[in-house]
Order: structure tokens, then sequence, then C-alpha cells
């Protein structure tokens, strides 16, 4: 599985400090494009110079200066998970792409860092199917699933586009049913004024008192209608909240939607509340824990108890999904700062592909995303060693 990588700068990690320097005197020095970044330095934001699509954090140089990401430049970059698609992009990957979420594959299946093809068997409603694991060139589906047209049903009944018994077509009110053709727990669902007995023999999953069903509307505290995330998103109601479902942007007050999560459409600086993380580490010196990189005080570290080598790794769990647009982190020891490394991003399972490659590591080090990422897990991993230490004094998570 192919990943994209960011540059070795091929700096040595003994002359972190003098880069370091360098790298924040704010000065253009020869190592940099731009002050303070490109080059030798960590990459530099939209609108700063560059030579090459390495010196921008977008991962897109265009007549030298660093580009917004697109989703059509043929990168991966901003939170594409593959080559333009996922992440930000409308466009969903296809099988054998890199993926980290669900939602960034055409199939809605990411194994392994990987999109899977469609099957019959995968519990996702995806290809030609019209239920989940059913309809189109699959198995026939049961009443009560979505259908295209008859051959799509074992009743051979496709009725409103979901499968029924052949007495719910039959324009009678017959047993069971709770208005003609609809309603019970043979038909399908009941449009807006037909008589109901309960939500379910509702289209807008809504019963009244009179027994009839009601108006999908946004603020029923009811998921219905074409709305995404519970009374929000969709043509009529107010834009959902940040991490909500979305669909499109309009969805989402911020105007963004991504991996089908409402986030913020540009980054605050706002530090995540580091209040329920967890921390694991390959390595940790007997009287440091991984905590102690988190819990607010600079002078309480953790560290590897150990000289580095390629493949440690530390990893925090934020205690739930998360969208931020920065990791920093810093280490009052310079000679212990990381050598270069490697950041995962995941939101649930293993993580796929690395989501930024070949960072060098300094003393203070923030590594900035183009666009918000989606995620509960962080697991920074070294890939190349140095005959120090590797601590943290203190890593948050910016907004």
């Amino acid at each position: 599985m192919a990943a994209c990588s960011f540059p070795d700068y091929s700096i040595e990690s003994d002359t972190a400090s003098v880069l370091a320097h360098i790298c924040s005197d704010g000065l253009l020095s020869a190592a940099e494009t731009g002050i303070d970044c490109g080059g030798g330095c960590p990459p530099c934001q939209e609108g700063q110079p560059c030579k090459t699509p390495t010196d921008c954090l977008t991962l897109a140089c265009v007549d030298q200066r660093c580009a917004p990401p697109s989703c059509e430049d043929g990168l991966k970059n901003g939170s594409e998970s593959d080559r333009d698609c996922g992440g930000q992009c409308e466009r969903r990957c296809e099988g054998g792409m890199d993926c980290g979420v669900p939602a960034d594959c055409a199939s809605g299946v990411c194994s392994g860092g990987a999109c899977q093809a469609p099957t019959c068997n995968d519990d996702e409603h995806n290809g030609d199917e019209t239920g989940v694991d059913c309809g189109g060139s699959c198995r026939a589906c049961e009443s009560g699933a979505a259908c295209a047209v008859d051959a799509d049903c074992v009743t051979r009944e496709c009725a409103e586009l979901v499968c029924v018994e052949p007495a719910c077509t039959n324009g009678s009110l017959d047993e069971g049913e709770t208005g003609v053709d609809c309603g019970g727990s043979e038909c399908g669902p009941c449009a807006s004024g037909e008589p109901c007995e309960e939500a379910r023999d509702c289209a807008s999953l809504s019963c009244d008192t009179t027994l009839h069903c009601a108006v999908a509307h946004c603020n029923d505290d009811i998921l219905n209608g074409d709305e995404t995330a519970l009374d929000c998103g969709g043509r009529a109601c107010k834009g959902c909240a940040e991490l909500d479902v979305c669909e499109v942007g309009r969805d989402c007050q911020s105007g963004v939607c991504q991996s089908e999560r409402c986030v913020p459409a540009a980054p605050t600086g706002v530090a995540i509340s580091a209040t329920g993380w967890q921390g694991t580490a390959s390595n940790s010196f007997f009287e440091d824990r991984p905590s102690d990189a988190f819990d607010g005080d600079p002078t309480s570290i953790w560290s590897t108890g150990a000289v580095q080598v390629p493949g440690m790794f530390f990893q925090v769990d934020l205690g739930a999904v998360r969208a931020f647009y920065s990791v920093d982190f810093e280490c009052s020891i310079t000679s212990d700062a990381p050598a270069k490394l490697d950041i995962y991003l995941w939101q649930s399972g293993e993580p796929g592909a690395p989501a930024r490659t070949r960072i060098v590591g300094f003393p203070k080090t923030s590594i900035q995303f183009a666009t918000p990422q989606v995620a509960r897990y962080v697991r920074l991993v070294l890939g190349e060693g140095k005959n120090a230490w590797w601590c943290m004094g203190e890593l948050s998570v910016h907004r």
C-alpha cells in the first residue's frame, strides 16, 4: 500500500539545536525558502515562497508560492486520505487506495488503512445495492428494504422505493396496514396525514396525538426528513455543530463537511482540553508516565529512558473523535528533542497510512495541517535514531 511521504531533509540529528535556531530567528537563511520555513525548516503556509511541493504545508507549490490544497492537483495533501480523494474531497477513494475512516471510501469499507472493493456481505450499502448487501447484483431484499425495481425484492413488489408484500400494492386497506397500502410491519411507511399507530408507521417517524403521521420538522427531536444529524442539516434545517454527521458543506454551521463530519473552517488556536486523555508509549523511563506529557505542567516530563531508535512511539487517546489543525509538543532538554518522526491519526481500530512523515523534531515542534484533521488517536513514531533519550514536557492539540 502506497503512502505519501514528506521529504527527508537530510539533516543530521546532532545539529537539531542549530537548526532550531535557524528556523526561529525571524531571518531568511540559505536553508529556507521563506522566513523560518521551507527547505530544511518546517513547511511553509499558503502564500509563502517555495521551490518544491515539499516546501509547503499543503504540498502544492505553484509559481514558487505555496498554494491551497486542491482535490484536483494530483497530490495527496490537505486532509485527503489518498491522492485527490477522501478527507475534504467529495470524491471517495476506490478499492486499494489509502483511507483513514470508512467515509473516505466509495465502498464505505476501510480495513487496514486501505479501501476495500464493495461486496455483497460487507454490511455496507455500496456498489449497485439498493439495500444493505441486497438488491442490484446481490441477493433480493426482504420486505422493508430499499429498492429501485421489483426484481430487487424477494416479494417482487417495489412500492415507493421500498420492498413490500403483494398486498401493499392492491389499493385496499388490508389487515395490518394503518393506511391504504402503508404502515404496519409489512408495508412501507405512510406519508404525512395518513393514519398511524406508532412512529415506525410514518415516513417522518412521528405519529401525532390524533394518530396521523406528522410532517417532519427541525425541532421535533427526531432524525427525519433529509436531516443529516438530529434536527440539523439538509435543505430546511439549521447547520449542524462541529463533528455532527453531514453530507455536504451546507449541512454544517462552519460550511465545511469532511469525511462526513462537520469541521471548523479555519484554525482557532484554541487547545483541546486534555481531560480524559490516556497515553501509552513503547518505552518509558521508570519514573515517567506518558500522562506527564499532557498534565499541564512542563516541568513533569515523559522520556524513553533509552536512546532513540526507529519505531519508538508515543500515543494519545483523546477520549473521543475530535477535529483539529495542529499537534504541538516540546522538550525542555534540547539534546533530547525527537529525531525525524511520522504522525498517525485515526478514529478507531488500527492506524493506516501516516498523516505526515519525516517531520524534523525540535525542542518545540508544531505539526500543522492545511485542513482540519478528524481523529481520536494520535501516534508519534520515530523514523530515525539518535544517541539521546526522547523526552516530552507537554503535548497539546489545537483546533
